[in-house]
């Protein structure tokens, strides 16, 4: 459903920007006109400044500047009387003090900026404009002082009301869209939030919303509807909003990938970065009280904020490369959200002139960017849809294990009386033949024997099964060989039966605490299915070859078999629940030795084919919760 909401919006944004492009085409850019003048300590007026020497500049867009800045250009009108709208494209500008010339006589003043009421502008509108009404034959000079603690921009263009009117209404069905899509977005997964209680919602939200209203700030869409009353205190409430928007991606990166976990250095990154913003923000807030440090601190955030987006792209590239579910998608959606944040920050210097789309590249980078974000939080719901039911097969799995204990540990009891009862018996047989002197004496003693090592074989049985699930969930010292052993003292049957051989290279010194029956199930379960291929593939002369060693405080458990491999591609599948190789398999055998190695412990288990048959390596740390003696 979500890629189709993203296509269709997709698309829709499309035949958009089709109709805002062909409106654009209507504008004449006045650049190559325009001289510019800088003014640091604002000593020029416009008497005075007229006498001064304007100079061409390459590009119009002139970044944060010191003081003020002053334009100058002149234009004719060879065509009879028309009336021209002259517009400035960049929203945010604090002042724009405009004073038109007409044969070198002033005949007009505007004062236009946000920190002037829209009603100034000619057409109520974020973008400061004016109306000339230009006679034919006649010469106009137009100089403009500009000033503004946000970046100015001393471009201008020239165009009719109907035009700019048309792209009004474009621009406010684009801001609209793009509301409701970043909202659904966030009321969307803010309800899986309620469901999951997964905090990596909550960032997500929190980075939409504060993107949103970043974007809606610094765009002067709160100054297109009056949403605010004091200019300035608004500059510094803008900021605080980029600087919130900063920490919200920040937490994302840091829950959505469990850096804690997965990336422990780099969570530490992330959480001096925290602090560093939290700085920013307070701040910002002492600016509402001392307007004049807000220039220092804008200094240093925009930096900063160049920093910590590149920082969380590598981020991203290390979650692909760590192959974490919803990686791709993370990576994909910031990635456009960077390449916009560039065109917007250096688009000026390649294009050496300012444009209308330009403004609305960081929101298209947003809106791609909680776009992807979403999905990657989707993919990984399905990882935790995914890994639930595997837990909870697994759960049955252990109960059933748990269950035949219960049952295992009942028959030993029952059995341990008759058994007894019976080797008692043949001792009293045993007596009786002791004092008699004739053939079937010597006739019997061999089937007494016989039977003496039949009831020793049972007993010993009873004892296995009853020590395999014995303490299956505490921890206790165990010999690892005598447990390999054991393990196919009980499949000796099954070993004979398939006509398969065992080779053993074990070293009997290693003595680890842990869970015993974990080891034991690993072991059974492994040596178990190579059993079962060697059945089933029909293999003659199947051997499984059982290596353990330990070296630099790491044990490595191999099991090798000539079953002719795992055919299941790739490989590593072969431990998902419900994946087997077995034509009567049911995928949970290798999924809980998976589980077991990892959990119980704390190792890995890796799998790999050789030119006979599959290798099982198991790698037990003595770190952690294993200790070796």
């Amino acid at each position: 459903m979500l890629y189709k909401v993203f296509l269709f919006s997709f698309l829709f944004f499309s035949v958009s920007f089709g109709y805002e492009f062909k409106e654009i085409e209507n504008y004449q850019n006045l650049n190559k006109h325009i001289k510019v003048l800088y003014d640091k300590n604002e000593d020029y007026n416009i008497q005075s400044v007229l006498s001064k020497e304007f100079k061409t500049l390459p590009k119009m867009a002139l970044g944060y500047v010191e003081g003020a800045v002053w334009s100058k250009f002149d234009i004719t009108n060879t065509n009879t009387k028309q009336k021209i709208l002259f517009i400035n494209p960049k929203t945010n500008i604090n002042s724009i003090d405009v004073y038109v010339f007409e044969n070198n006589i002033l005949i007009s003043t505007h004062q236009l900026g946000n920190y002037r009421t829209i009603s100034q502008n000619y057409i109520n509108s974020k973008f400061s404009n004016f109306s000339l009404e230009m006679m034919p034959n006649t010469q106009y000079t137009i100089v403009t002082k500009l000033k503004s603690k946000s970046p100015i921009d001393a471009t201008w263009f020239m165009s009719k009301d109907n035009h700019f009117l048309s792209f009004m209404m474009y621009d406010i069905l684009f801001w609209g869209i793009f509301l409701g899509f970043v909202l659904t977005l966030i009321i969307y997964n803010i309800s899986i939030f309620t469901s999951l209680k997964d905090i990596s919602y909550v960032a997500y939200a929190l980075h939409g919303l504060t993107a949103l209203l970043f974007q809606f700030a610094t765009n002067g869409i709160f100054y297109q509807f009056g949403f605010y009353e004091n200019p300035i205190i608004f500059n510094s409430v803008s900021w605080i909003l980029a600087q919130l928007s900063l920490v919200s991606i920040l937490l994302f990166a840091m829950f959505f990938l469990n850096t804690k976990k997965t990336m422990p250095l780099i969570h530490t990154f992330i959480l001096g970065l925290l602090f560093i913003v939290f700085v920013m923000v307070i701040l910002f807030v002492y600016s509402f009280f001392n307007v004049e440090i807000i220039t220092l601190v804008r200094g240093i955030t925009k930096p900063l904020s160049m920093i910590i987006i590149l920082f969380v792209l590598v981020i991203a590239i290390l979650g692909v490369k760590k192959k974490i579910q919803g990686a791709r998608y993370y990576l994909l959606g910031h990635g456009i959200f960077l390449v916009a944040i560039i065109y917007q920050q250096f688009g000026g210097i390649i294009n050496n002139e300012t444009n209308f789309i330009s403004v609305y590249m960081v929101a298209i980078g947003i809106l791609f960017d909680v776009v992807f974000l979403s999905l990657a939080l989707g993919q990984n719901l399905k990882s935790l849809k995914y890994e639930k039911e595997k837990n909870e097969k697994l759960l049955i799995s252990q109960s059933s294990f748990s269950a035949i204990g219960r049952t295992i540990g009942n028959l030993s009891h029952q059995w341990k009386i008759p058994v007894a009862r019976l080797g008692s018996l043949i001792t009293q047989i045993e007596a009786i033949l002791w004092r008699r002197e004739d053939s079937i004496k010597y006739e019997l003693e061999e089937v007494i024997l016989t039977m003496r090592g039949s009831l020793d074989f049972m007993q010993t049985s009873i004892n296995e099964f009853n020590n395999f699930y014995l303490n299956s969930s505490q921890k206790i010292e165990f010999n690892l060989a005598n447990e390999i052993e054991s393990i196919l003292d009980i499949l000796g049957a099954k070993i004979l039966y398939t006509n398969s051989k065992i080779s053993k290279n074990l070293d009997r010194d290693i003595v680890l605490y842990g869970y015993k029956s974990a080891f034991a199930n690993i072991c059974l379960i492994i040596v178990d299915n190579a059993l079962d291929i060697f059945k089933q593939r029909e293999i003659k002369n199947g051997e499984i070859f059982i290596t353990l060693t330990q070296k630099n405080n790491i044990l490595k458990l191999t099991i090798e078999d000539n079953g002719g491999g795992i055919t299941i591609s790739p490989i590593t599948k072969i431990f998902d629940v419900f994946v087997s190789d077995k034509e009567d398999g049911h995928g949970m055998g290798l999924a809980m030795v998976q589980v077991l190695t990892n959990e119980r412990l704390y190792g890995k288990i890796e799998v790999k084919n050789s030119d006979t048959g599959a290798i099982f390596e198991v790698t037990i740390p003595i770190t952690n919760a294993t200790t070796i003696n």
